[in-house]
């Protein structure tokens, strides 16, 4: 970058310090005194709200408390892969309630210690079945593609075979174990 060239300030940093603005604003608080709230001049604060210098966490904080909300309300709304990782996580969450509700709010009333050695027992309960399940014969995946599919989302539908009695290709349907929708 030569020196004339300016740095184009990130969107997120753009948005955040719109968040701050937008804050401060609804408030009638001036930057001076959000400044001297955080323990800043009004200049950074205005270098904060332009989106030129990026806001750290530990000035999040204070800028948030200083402003009376919480540091997430003055970040970018979520993108699409965040989302779908939250609503990911919180169907798992539901699904675990839902199979076993003593078991979730157990979960949930864990501290850390307690959660660490659940978390450490959970795995090494799953490396058992993993090895349980090295076990099994090995399944190969075909699929039948979206045309031969009846299911209403249009997903693949697969067959799986036991790849352990491959010298039997003259019934090929004798392979076949399950049909299952993925």
């Amino acid at each position: 970058m030569s020196a004339t060239e300016k740095k184009t300030p990130h969107a997120i940093d753009l948005q955040v310090g719109a968040n701050i603005r937008q804050r401060r604003r609804a408030l009638k608080m001036s930057q001076e005194t959000l400044a001297q709230g955080v323990g800043m001049t009004f200049q950074q604060i205005q270098k904060y709200e332009r989106g030129s210098n990026r806001v750290s966490c530990s000035v999040l904080v204070q800028v948030a408390e200083t402003l009376g909300v919480l540091p997430a309300s003055l970040l970018p709304q979520s993108t699409g892969a965040v989302t779908a990782f939250t609503a990911d996580w919180s169907e798992r969450a539901r699904l675990v309630y839902m199979t076993s509700p003593r078991l979730f709010d157990a979960i949930a009333a864990m501290d850390d210690t307690e959660l660490k050695a659940f978390t450490i027992a959970a795995e090494l309960i799953t490396g058992r079945q993993k090895r349980r399940l090295a076990a099994v014969p090995k399944v190969e995946r075909y699929s039948l593609g979206d045309a031969d599919c009846d299911d209403d989302a249009g997903r693949d539908a697969n067959i799986f075979r036991n790849t352990r009695h491959d010298d039997d290709d003259e019934d090929e349907s004798a392979d076949v174990q399950q049909l299952a929708v993925a």
